[in-house]
C-alpha cells in the first residue's frame, strides 16, 4: 500500500503519500489512512517512539493501520478520531481534558 501511494504521488508536485492516502480514504478506500501528525503529537507512547519527529511517514502509516486493526476499526475511523481529537482539543480550556 505504501509503495502504491508513494508511486502515485511522485509525479505530482507538492503532493506526498499522506495526501494521496487522504484522497483515497475520502474516496471510499477506507484501508488507507492519512498519516496524521496528531498521532505522534498527542499519543507518542502509542507509537513507541521517544521522538516522533524522527519517525518516518512510512512507519506512521504502518503503525496506524496496525493500531486500527488492534482496535477493530477501519483506518478511516481511526484517522477521523485522531483528527477530531487534535483539531478540536485546541478549543478546550487548558486542563479541561
Amino acid at each position: 500500500m505504501w509503495r502504491f501511494v508513494s508511486a502515485f504521488s511522485k509525479p505530482i508536485r507538492f503532493v506526498g503519500p499522506a495526501l494521496v492516502c487522504d484522497f483515497l480514504k475520502n474516496s471510499g478506500f477506507v484501508r488507507f489512512v492519512k498519516v496524521d501528525h496528531h498521532l505522534g503529537k498527542e499519543f507518542p507512547a502509542l507509537l513507541g517512539e521517544a521522538s516522533c519527529a524522527r519517525t518516518s511517514a512510512k512507519k506512521h502509516f504502518a503503525r496506524s493501520i496496525e493500531m486500527a486493526e488492534n482496535l477493530g476499526m477501519s483506518p478511516f475511523h481511526l484517522d477521523h478520531l485522531l483528527y477530531q481529537w487534535g483539531h478540536n482539543r485546541r478549543h478546550l480550556p487548558a486542563g479541561s481534558w
